[in-house]
């Protein structure tokens, strides 16, 4: 039986849907930057600073350095584009030319639109304009999408989420449109757009098949005609980012627990999906943490999703066997089947979310459809307005990359990557600008605590002692120094260093600090291994500091 076809949508629901959208998101405007990818990525990005049509091209090249393992060359043209009008006189304090607004208020548009886009593609599959419209408020607020909306670099999930509804939208409609043929090459248009916006988008056809079988009735053959197409950017796409990406993080004989990753990942979905309590930029879910913590439940995290499917077959209802495909299909290609780059710190984060929750979205349309009391409607503005509330506050703690950090290490203080540390740490070092002040001293416990929780991560050792250095604490420095030695047995072959430029290192130490005689020590021990002309200068630098500072054997 097909579905009613639904009531014209009044103006005032788009409106709302607008609202809606500004309410959480707005304070984005006033955002910083984070240094997480966004100094990589945008404004220390060399192709966009300044932004020229060399670099411009060279974002078009998939082997690019600066593509960081992706190949999103739409993505870029826009932050390309953005760079001409967001550029400022001056640096700021973290040395950026760019002013962070511009990136945030294209975040936030890609998003409004994305947002409308879900309400059409939700009339088009036949639900009532208000139930259409409590869907795209889910999509629009819920608190998973806050991280593509609030962090500048997230435009790639958002523009390629745009596109994709995009494509579903028009792919949709061309059956029965007065233009079938101009809508199916509108729609194939924006899957190639969505693709190289973001390579995880080569799922689309199968999402827009499952709505068009399972919702509005079509024969699965016509379908399946209609987008092998599709299937062949998709595999070109697939292709490239497998190249760009040729990335392990399990070994070669533990190849069998990756569904179980994968059923993990989807568990955790599902969790964050009903209760977004707890959301962080990196949850620390990496393969090796989940292969090796023996009291993370990782054999048993795959009956969650199994049952969850099992309820909604046995259901037997469309609408929500649909959006579960929707849900599914959109997370497949990050679940971790296939070894992808940022699983080198997470394999689940919340803008993987971006796509599918437009699944939940359907669902919840669809509920709300089949409501009639009042109590029930009054429980499903309860619920938004909930949602809402965690969504801003969520929103709020990407302002910067102290508040997002430390929030982050709050969150997960027993998962926290030092590595985090190191950039939280770096971050109070250009906020100190080469002065001696309480940002500087900030950095140095940052750089303190990373060592703390890796003792075998020698690059922060090196940049603790520079800022120990700078702060004139030199006994510590000299502590650290040491330190870094002692651990050099336990290194890999690559992280060593060779003992000469280590005792060098310690001797400089030494020297800055006063300790001559020390000094002198470590400088011979470094010409010993490796004569080089820098360890002779300083060791006749320090003989002759030792002569002047002894004491006069004359009567």
């Amino acid at each position: 039986m097909t579905p009613r076809a639904p009531s014209t949508p009044s103006p005032w629901i788009r409106l709302l849907l607008a609202a809606a959208v500004l309410i959480v998101f707005a304070q984005t405007l006033g955002h910083d930057f984070v240094d997480w990818d966004d100094r990589a990525l945008i404004y220390g990005n060399p192709n966009l600073n300044p932004p020229t049509l060399t670099g411009l091209a060279r974002q078009w090249i998939p082997s690019d350095p600066n593509n960081d393992g992706m190949y999103d060359p739409i993505v870029y043209t826009l932050w390309w584009l953005l760079a001409h009008v967001a550029r400022t006189a001056q640096p700021d304090l973290l040395g950026s030319t760019l002013n962070p607004a511009w990136f945030h208020a294209a975040n936030l548009a890609v998003h409004l639109l994305t947002v409308l886009l879900v309400f059409e593609i939700l009339q088009t599959l036949r639900l009532r304009p208000w139930p259409s419209a409590a869907g795209a408020l889910l999509f629009a607020i819920h608190p998973l999408q806050v991280e593509p909306v609030a962090w500048a670099t997230g435009m790639k999930d958002l523009l390629s989420g745009l596109f994709a509804m995009a494509a579903i939208w028009r792919y949709l409609l061309a059956p029965d449109s007065k233009c079938p043929k101009s809508n199916y090459a509108a729609a194939t248009l924006f899957f190639i757009l969505a693709l190289l916006c973001k390579p995880s988008v080569v799922t689309i056809p199968f999402i827009a098949a499952a709505l068009e079988v399972l919702i509005l009735r079509r024969p699965w053959k016509q379908s399946a005609l209609r987008l092998a197409p599709w299937l062949i950017f998709a595999a070109a796409a697939a292709f490239i980012a497998t190249k760009i990406q040729s990335i392990q993080f399990l070994p070669d004989d533990a190849w069998y627990l990756r569904p179980l990753i994968a059923a993990d990942a989807l568990a955790f979905y599902l969790w964050k999906l009903i209760c977004p309590l707890g959301l962080n930029f990196d949850y620390a879910r990496t393969p090796t943490l989940l292969v090796t913590d023996p009291t993370h439940p990782l054999y048993w995290m795959w009956l969650i999703p199994l049952a969850v499917g099992g309820f909604i077959l046995w259901l037997k209802r469309p609408y929500l066997s649909a959006a579960a495909w929707v849900f599914l299909l959109g997370l497949l290609p990050v679940l971790g089947f296939v070894p992808f780059i940022y699983q080198f710190y997470s394999t689940v984060a919340d803008r993987y979310v971006y796509i599918p929750v437009l699944g939940a979205a359907i669902a919840a349309a669809w509920v709300v459809q089949q409501l009639s009391r009042r109590p029930a409607l009054l429980a499903c503005v309860a619920v938004l307005a909930i949602l809402t509330s965690l969504a801003i506050a969520q929103t709020a703690r990407w302002k910067n990359t102290r508040i997002l950090f430390e929030y982050s290490e709050q969150a997960n203080p027993d998962h926290f990557n030092p590595l985090h540390l190191d950039v939280l740490g770096r971050y109070f070092d250009r906020l100190s600008a080469g002065r001696a002040d309480e940002n500087l001293n900030a950095a140095i416990d940052c750089y303190t605590r990373s060592i703390q929780l890796d003792p075998l991560y020698p690059h922060v050792y090196d940049v603790l002692c520079d800022e120990l250095i700078r702060a004139a604490r030199f006994d510590e420095a000299i502590q650290v120094g040491k330190n870094l030695i002692a651990i050099q047995p336990r290194l890999t072959e690559q992280q060593r260093e060779k003992p000469a430029v280590l005792e060098y290192r310690l001797g400089m130490l030494y020297f800055r600090a006063g300790h001559f005689p020390e000094a002198l020590q470590q400088f011979k021990l470094s010409i010993q291994t490796d004569p080089t002309p820098d360890a002779q200068k300083m060791l006749q630098i320090a003989r002759d500091r030792i002569a002047a500072t002894a004491p006069s054997t004359r009567p």
